[in-house]
């Protein structure tokens, strides 16, 4: 009698469908159908969203090292704001490099942290051509919230062009 109540499912049977989980007959009509193309896993180029290259950040441009930053703090070269301190050095490249140090003392919220990277990275892009050859190191000093960011980044935008025309940063050309 047990054997009535029992769903009795043959392992042998029928090969395994393409799309077990929607099968044609469950599938419903009204809803278009999609491309089955490839899976798009690891890197796919089809789908993936590129910024552009003016918008880029590369490893040259950054600075990374302990020693970078220690030697740019040891020139003892800085201007201060409200919100960030910039310090610079000659470096004696064609193009300047970046480096920032956005504490978690200053500001415990990533959010906040991100937006304060993201507001020092489009002003050093905007404003690297005034800088030539030389490492910066911009300083979060003081956090603040998406209401001030307009303030910080006017702010951090009079900041860069004032070290740009610090003595020891003064070109000739």
């Amino acid at each position: 009698m047990g054997s009535q109540n029992e769903a009795h499912i043959s392992t042998l049977g029928d090969e395994a469908q393409a799309y077990s989980r929607f099968p044609g007959q469950d599938e419903n009509p009204r809803r278009p159908r999609r491309d089955q193309g490839s899976a798009c896993q690891g890197t796919c180029e089809a789908g993936r969203l590129r910024a552009p290259a003016i918008y880029s950040f590369p490893r040259s441009y950054r600075l990374l090292k302990a020693d970078e930053f220690s030697s740019v703090f040891s020139f003892r070269r800085a201007v201060f704001g409200e919100f960030f301190q910039v310090q610079v050095r000659p470096s004696g490249r064609e193009h300047p490099r970046l480096g920032m140090i956005v504490p978690k003392k200053t500001e415990r919220r990533a959010v906040y942290r991100n937006l304060a990277k993201r507001i020092i990275r489009e002003c050093f892009r905007t404003r690297s051509g005034e800088i030539g050859g030389a490492d910066v190191v911009v300083r979060l000093r003081k956090s603040f919230r998406r209401d001030r960011a307009g303030e910080a980044r006017q702010e951090l935008h009079i900041l860069i062009s004032r070290v740009a025309h610090v003595p020891a940063l003064d070109r000739t050309d």
